[in-house]
């Protein structure tokens, strides 16, 4: 029997950052373990360092919708792609799976995944005609992250920064500063972007003996939260990750698309912010460092949810012809 194959396709770029690019690579890696042959492919192929390193192998972007080889399962996340092209691809895959945030466009899926907070408000009835998965219990959240949480030792003292891929590090000294300022004079972990150079004003800034500040261009984002009690930065794909790992957040949205996820997290009783002025940071700061507790996101986002859409997917699949079953197996 032939090896069956998912296509994961995601956007990424220094630009719009890696949010695109890691979630599918958590849902890659989740159809690796079950036996398919999971490979990705990213525009320019941005994120292959990225793909290779989780150990999967990057595919070419198809430039032209009839350049995508034929897969048993196709996950597009990527607002770029239109209705008529995923129409196209009917007859490349036999399933397909559209990771969505907006619902601001037509979409033309097997099945779409919705994992934000806020999902469960969005109409989809007149841009989709399949099923969709909402919210947080299927978001896709790396097991890592839940392990590095129940096999932490010791006291957790540190405060974990990222603005994810399109962040050279200017937004991250923004918060850096507004740390200092707020009285936290404990070590910081600053994640920027592997895809820009990094800002030399942070590194500068890193620089100087009295900082306790580590910069990282890139990193494993689970063993960081293991060892931090907070994490502050972009109100995306992260926001789960810190949950999952039981870490306090205050989630800062540098994206106008961003502004629902801090509008339900800010109803849910954890304080976000729109925008990176200082001064707003720094007051929230004090505020969320004078009692983390009440800074986490508890019992809201699933940690077994990739397996959950995973599921969903070989559900949907029982219920047609039964030649196509096979794959459920």
């Amino acid at each position: 029997m032939r090896p069956r194959t998912v296509a994961l396709l995601a956007d990424c770029s220094g630009q719009i950052g890696l949010g695109h690019l890691r979630r599918v690579l958590v849902l890659g890696k989740a159809f690796a373990e079950i036996g398919f042959r999971a490979r990705i492919a990213t525009p320019e192929g941005t994120g292959n360092a990225q793909v290779e390193a989780a150990g999967m192998k990057p595919l070419p972007w198809p430039k032209r919708p009839r350049d995508l080889a034929r897969h048993d399962l196709l996950v597009v996340d990527h607002y770029g792609v239109d209705a008529a092209t995923m129409a196209t691809w009917r007859k490349a895959a036999t399933f397909r799976l559209v990771i969505d945030d907006l619902a601001d466009h037509p979409l033309d899926a097997d099945l779409i995944l919705n994992q934000n907070l806020f999902a469960a408000e969005l109409n989809y009835d007149a841009i989709a005609s399949c099923p969709v998965l909402r919210g947080p219990g299927y978001a896709l959240v790396d097991s890592a992250f839940r392990a590095a949480t129940l096999g932490r030792k010791g006291t957790r003292d540190r405060v974990l920064v990222s603005f994810g891929g399109s962040d050279d590090g200017t937004l991250a000294l923004k918060v850096v500063r507004a740390l200092r300022r707020a009285g936290f004079d404990g070590p910081v972990d600053a994640v920027v972007s592997p895809l820009r150079d990094t800002s030399p004003e942070l590194l500068e800034a890193a620089a100087r003996p009295s900082a306790a500040l580590a910069v990282h261009h890139g990193a494993t984002m689970a063993a960081l939260m293991a060892d931090a009690f907070l994490y502050v930065g972009g109100a995306g794909t992260t926001i789960f990750e810190a949950a999952v790992a039981e870490v306090a957040m205050l989630p800062i949205g540098i994206a106008e698309n961003q502004r629902r996820s801090v509008e339900a997290l800010c109803r849910l009783g954890v304080e976000a912010l729109m925008g990176t002025d200082e001064d707003r940071i720094e007051k929230a700061l004090r505020r969320v460092l004078d009692n983390p507790a009440h800074a986490r996101l508890r019992n809201v986002v699933a940690p077994d949810g990739v397996r959950r859409v995973i599921d969903s997917v070989f559900a949907r699949l029982a219920l047609r012809d039964r030649s196509e079953l096979s794959l459920c197996l």
